[in-house]
């Protein structure tokens, strides 16, 4: 049957399910679903079979036509997968989903059959974003009619999906376990928009995000979460150190991993730039280094790779000569430069480079990584290890993440932020308790200060000081308040004029 016919159709199919009741068997019941996913608006498509008269009844029937893996996988999960089209959420505030999703979870039988199959590990990876979605979908339902809650978080306990090798499910499984934590706090403290969930290394502590990011982190289409300085300063008094402490990590690592991001796009292609791409590849694993045992002087766990390509031209000197030429030019693969292993756009993990020239000079050259932590450590070894690993490559990108890693660092280990109340509570800057407690001779010297601008000034407006070595300090009047000023105040800002 040519492409057209079978178009016409499947047309005639899609339309006779809207006006007409009628038996759906099951070889109805796949032209049915097939005629729904051949709609080439989604949005559309939704609206006909919800305003139509026969539209939601007979598509209830055609997915519940069969139990069987094969209708499942070849029908119902195509299905699901094409009503997650986001244009349909769009629709009437979400509410023409409302009544699809309930039409597919009362009865349950689609639910508990698609369930089973996941739970066996039989659902296609593939194809396993539409169920995560279905289940995302359904747990955000309010007055569910058949509450699916017990079942999704037996499914996050085994792990179903944050082991998924597509992304996109991992994300979505990260969603459902954010939501599910709202639904089990009694007092609903949590905000659905809130820090937490977006992915593998969203948190609401600041202090347990791995400075450096995930693979699921780095591919996610979530946005970061972060606060105005507007909101911090609506906190309670009590709670805005922490919060301005943590929006101000989530703000600087915002940064980094931005510049790391667009550093990465740089280097596979994807956007242009000035900067000359180093890829290394064709890796093979050759060992740990842990350092020097006889000396005692041990360094961070680095994994050595057999590099096949990318290091060629060093085969062209001798051994001495591979060794000059890396020692001439340090900035060649240098010391801590930082770089990323991936396969095109798909991420396994962030390494700085430990460059040991003794590793560099051999044929073929090892490259020597230090991997950010244990999370990519294990992740880009078990890359290394399956059958594509060849097309694996180490990318060295130029953000400078040495400028932001021991900020960060710093600010996960605060527990005290010093000149608090000057910084974040503003508001009670001139009550007394926040005024800088000044000791008595400090005190009369400001008071000895105050007295001799109105004294000491001369017809052109400037005042003298003395200074300890006998010399004499000259200063003009916004000078001379301005060191008062500094001098009676625990913060002070003094702006001077253009160029001093």
């Amino acid at each position: 049957m040519s492409s057209d016919v079978r178009a016409e159709r499947l047309r005639k199919v899609f339309i006779k399910s809207l006006h007409e009741e009628q038996k759906v068997s099951s070889p109805l019941a796949q032209l049915i679903l097939e005629a729904i996913r051949t709609q080439p608006v989604h949005s559309s498509c939704v609206e006909r079979i919800i305003s139509s008269k026969h539209g939601l009844q007979t598509f209830g029937k055609a997915i519940r036509a069969g139990d069987t893996r094969d209708f499942i996988v070849s029908h119902v999960l195509p299905t699901l997968q094409y009503l997650s089209h986001p244009d349909i959420k769009d629709v009437a505030d979400g509410q023409l989903l409302k009544k699809v999703l309930q039409t597919i979870i009362d009865p349950p039988t689609v639910w508990i059959a698609v369930l089973k199959l996941v739970q066996k590990r039989q659902v296609p990876d593939d194809q396993l974003a539409a169920f995560a979605w279905l289940a995302c979908e359904l747990i955000s339902l309010s007055n569910p009619e058949v509450d699916v809650s017990q079942d999704v978080q037996q499914l996050l306990e085994t792990e179903v999906f944050a082991k998924a090798q597509n992304a996109d499910v991992r994300e979505i499984g990260y969603k459902i376990e954010k939501r599910l934590q709202i639904l089990r706090s009694p007092q609903q403290t949590i905000q659905a928009d809130g820090p937490g969930g977006r992915h593998d290394n969203d948190h609401e502590d600041f202090r347990q995000i791995r400075i450096f990011p995930t693979a699921d982190e780095f591919v996610s289409s979530q946005p970061p979460f972060y606060l105005t300085a507007s909101d911090v300063q609506n906190t309670k008094s009590e709670d805005r150190a922490r919060t301005h402490l943590d929006n101000q990590f989530r703000l600087l690592r915002e940064d980094m991993l931005a510049e790391l991001r667009e550093d990465h796009q740089v280097a596979i292609g994807v956007k242009k730039g000035k900067r000359i791409t180093v890829a290394l590849g064709g890796f093979v694993p050759a060992g740990l280094d842990f350092g020097d045992e006889d000396s005692g002087r041990y360094k961070k766990c680095t994994m050595l790779l057999r590099c096949y390509a990318g290091l060629q031209f060093l085969q062209k000197f001798d051994e001495a000569g591979r060794k000059r030429y890396l020692k001439d030019n340090p900035r060649f693969l240098s010391h801590q430069s930082f770089g990323v292993l991936c396969r095109g756009k798909e991420i396994f993990g962030f390494a700085f480079v430990d460059r040991d020239i003794d590793q560099l000079v051999q044929t073929p050259p090892i490259l020597s990584l230090q991997f950010t932590d244990t999370h990519n450590f294990r992740t880009a070894l078990m890359a290394l290890s399956v059958p594509e690993s060849h097309n694996v490559q180490f990318i060295l990108v130029n953000t400078a993440v040495f400028a932001y890693e021991p900020v960060l660092d710093g600010m996960q280990k605060l527990r005290d932020l010093p000149l608090q109340d000057q910084l974040v509570n503003p508001t009670l800057i001139n009550s007394s308790q926040t005024q800088l407690s000044l000791n008595p001779t400090l005190r009369a010297k400001i008071e000895d200060l105050r007295k001799h601008l109105d004294s000491a000034m001369s017809s052109d407006g400037s005042v003298e000081l003395p200074s300890t070595d006998g010399s004499k300090i000259q200063l003009d009047k916004s000078q001379f308040s301005a060191l008062i000023h500094a001098l009676a105040n625990p913060l002070s800002l003094i702006q001077g004029p253009p160029g001093n």
